[in-house]
């Protein structure tokens, strides 16, 4: 490419606290400006590669960061694949991807980790940073060689999906993060207090005569590791918090200093347990949607900052496996292409702000992970999202990247997306308008 104009924008950047309707030009890649004088020094129209008309309604904003993707990538490939996921994360405006260790075999090797993101290096677009499993086989019996796998370049440590039951191999684990700084990510789901449980235990679960997942069982366990973190002085991160006492928990846990970080998923700062009644075995997600006074309480505290990033959880499955009675279904919804017109309508009614979801999806998750944050400056790799927020359209499973469709919201109007995606200076996505 050579140059790239785009015309009375509002640039959104978190990082630097800019909010301002201005001009945007990209010249081989770089960041050639960011005011009202680019558009002069840049050329007439016609010598723009790409010329977007703004119109003072569209957004550029650094591309998200998500460090919570199941992207079934080796073993599972008829769910998804490295290439199609990847491609997903672009067009829901992400320039980097966390991915998480169940695969088949789990990521529980410094080879499979380095092949991995060699693999993802070759494809290009959006960077992919993997997390390796805490124990060998995700068995959470005995730890892996966690410094052979960050050198080999994890991340961060988790077992997800499966929760590290044994407070001893936890104990052991946090301490080694506070020597690696890496964080150990926990799946906070008691597997006695959840065994067999399908939904949010409550009035849903009954109605339905379905076992329950209690939100205690995420609760002993935020408790339980919170204090091992505590006594470590390790680095804990608490992955998809849904609970209001879990949030509590940890809001009490920051302030008298104990290194914990917290995410959120979209769908549980927007979907209630309401969606198991209309969306059935969709709906179906670990830990399960929640009822109304905890989305509340998780909203509060991302406003707050206790819980400082979005994470997706991009969790494909097949149609013939979310067609199955919900009990027999797998959980887990798509993330990257939702993320968007699932966040924005609770911006637009005012239940959270801008700044703060920009926040958590970019610098947020970043400063957690200790990742590049991307910005928006002058002179820099461009690394840009440029969002239409009140774009409306349909996702169907024929016109979704990912190989997956299991989203309630796949198939009903949406309104606002990402139209390109920027890594690294190249078009990594654009959406056909």
């Amino acid at each position: 490419m050579s140059t790239i104009v785009i015309k009375k924008v509002r640039v959104l950047d978190p990082l630097s606290c800019t909010d301002r309707v201005t001009d945007v030009a990209l010249k081989e890649g770089v960041m050639f400006g960011i005011g009202d004088h680019v558009v002069r020094s840049a050329g007439p129209q016609g010598g723009a590669d790409i010329w977007i008309e703004g119109h003072g309604k569209l957004w550029v904003t650094p591309t998200f960061i998500d460090i919570h993707a199941h992207l079934r990538d080796p073993g599972q490939l008829h769910k998804e694949t490295l290439e199609t996921g990847l491609k997903a994360a672009a067009a829901g405006g992400f320039g980097a991807v966390c991915c998480m260790p169940n695969t088949v075999p789990p990521l529980d090797s410094p080879e499979q980790v380095a092949t991995l993101k060699a693999r993802a290096k070759k494809l290009g677009g959006v960077k992919l940073y993997p997390i390796a499993a805490i124990t060998k086989g995700l068995k959470g019996e005995e730890l892996t060689d966690m410094a052979a796998l960050k050198k080999a370049g994890a991340v961060a440590f988790s077992d997800n999906g499966h929760c590290v039951m044994s407070a001893s191999i936890m104990r052991e684990a946090l301490r080694r993060s506070k020597d690696l700084r890496t964080p150990i990510i926990q799946h906070a789901e008691d597997a006695t207090l959840v065994a067999g449980g399908v939904v949010n235990e409550g009035e849903h679960s009954r109605t339905l005569g379905l076992p329950g997942r209690p939100r205690v069982a995420e609760d002993v366990i935020v408790a339980r590791d919170l204090v091992l973190a505590e006594e470590t002085d390790g680095f804990l991160h608490i992955a998809h918090v849904s609970s209001w006492r879990a949030v509590r928990l940890i809001q009490d846990a920051r302030e008298r200093g104990v290194d914990v970080t917290a995410e959120v998923t979209p769908h549980h700062l927007r979907l209630s347990e309401d969606y198991i009644k209309s969306h059935g075995a969709l709906a179906r997600v670990n830990p399960p949607l929640r009822a109304i006074e905890d989305i509340v309480a998780v909203r509060e505290a991302l406003k707050r900052g206790d819980i400082e990033a979005i994470a997706t959880d991009h969790a494909p499955h097949t149609a013939e496996e979310k067609s199955r009675p919900i009990a027999e279904a797998p959980p887990g919804l798509l993330g990257f292409e939702l993320v968007i017109p699932t966040l924005l309508p609770l911006v637009a009614s005012g239940a959270l702000p801008l700044d703060r979801v920009l926040r958590a999806l970019t610098c947020g998750p970043a400063r957690i992970l200790n990742l590049p944050a991307p910005l928006l400056r002058d002179g820099g790799k461009a690394n840009l999202c440029v969002i239409d927020p009140e774009l409306t359209y349909t996702l169907t499973p024929e016109n979704l990247y990912s190989k997956s469709a299991n989203h309630p919201l796949v198939g009903e109007p949406l309104v606002g997306a990402a139209v390109m995606t920027i890594i690294d200076g190249e078009i990594a996505f654009r959406r056909a308008l």
